[in-house]
């Protein structure tokens, strides 16, 4: 999720713990814990575009740095707090600082990029792929609870109130997004059986800023099969598009542990575009950013891949980012087809 419903869902998780007194400490280290596990990205900044996908969402968001680093920060917290009136146990430091990393953890396992809970044991990724990495409808309640610590601190019926609504709203909506996955994958099986397309495999991915609008990539024999639903459209009949997977055109390079991270990366949702000496991957997971209106589709991942003599260099395609003219295309997209 973004970096601000990270550092606000730290301090309402923290909140729960100081709930019934002014005492803004607690939520202040509880939204520095909530934001802690991102900085691997600090990194990823100086190696290159592959490092992103080997460190990000790496060991810093795992169950075993969660649970080696609290006990070291709470006793940090422990220190410095002992020489303040009414100090906290080193047991509350340690519980702010944990349950802030793991309402992190968990809340990406939510989205369709995964989070590596398990390592160093397992390079397993949590994808459950409920919400997207921005969705302003979970993230604004969030954010009201948390300040609501730091607006009403003298007013508590008021902080008490304002605090459990947005936290309620936010886990509600969250829940609300598993329930609505489970009809967006019925809407698309049936809708891929109604048009007699054979797949074997289905994913399902929401796009970004609402649950609304959802991209579905079924995954035939030669082609990839992308569609897209909304909530609001007024019709269960899904238009697909066929996609060539083109994979062939890595055969010789599938020795290079670059490309294996790539497709690795992907699930293997992936097509490969020739385009004069290079060949540009492209990440079906997370739906084109123009979704499905006319025009050369651009991915939210997608990588030049050029071979200089046996040495790779791979790059991310920087045109790939959001624009005020995609961001209205996939508004919308999100209010429904007719």
């Amino acid at each position: 999720m973004d970096p601000l419903t990270h550092y606000a869902l730290g301090a309402a998780v923290a909140g729960l713990l100081t709930s019934k007194n002014s005492d803004m400490r607690a939520p202040a280290c509880g939204a520095l814990a909530g934001a802690l596990p991102d900085i691997d990205i600090i990194p990823t900044l100086f190696l290159g575009p592959m490092s992103q996908l080997d460190i990000h969402r790496g060991f810093t968001h795992s169950l075993l740095f969660a649970a080696l680093i609290s006990p070291l920060l709470g006793f940090i917290l422990y220190r410095f707090d002992a020489k303040r009136a009414f100090p906290r146990s080193f047991t509350s430091w340690m519980f702010i600082v944990l349950l802030g990393i793991l309402s992190h953890i968990l809340l990406d396992c939510f989205t369709s990029y995964g989070t590596r809970i398990f390592l160093p044991f397992s390079d397993y990724r949590a994808a459950w792929g409920t919400i997207a990495v921005v969705d302003p409808l979970f993230s604004i309640p969030i954010v009201a609870s948390a300040f609501s610590l730091f607006l009403f601190k003298h007013d508590q019926k008021v902080k008490i109130r304002v605090f459990a609504a947005g936290l309620i709203l936010g886990l509600f909506y969250l829940a609300a997004t598993a329930a609505n996955k489970v009809h967006v994958d019925s809407v698309f099986r049936h809708s891929l059986a109604d048009q007699d397309i054979r797949f074997s495999r289905l994913m399902t991915t929401p796009m970004p800023f609402a649950n609304f609008l959802w991209v579905g990539i079924a995954e035939g024999d030669e082609f990839y099969f992308t569609g897209y639903y909304s909530n609001l459209d007024r019709t269960t009949v899904i238009r697909f598009e066929k996609e060539r997977k083109n994979h062939e055109y890595l055969s010789d390079l599938s020795g290079y542990s670059q490309i294996q991270k790539l497709i690795s990366f992907a699930k293997d949702f992936y097509t490969i575009e020739p385009e004069k000496d290079t060949l540009i991957f492209n990440d079906l997971r997370y739906g084109s950013l123009a979704a499905g209106s006319e025009g050369k589709k651009q991915y939210m991942f997608s990588y030049t891949i050029t071979n200089h003599r046996g040495k790779l260099e791979i790059f991310r395609r920087m045109h790939t980012r959001f624009s005020p003219d995609k961001i209205l295309i996939l508004f919308k997209r999100i209010a429904g087809e007719k």
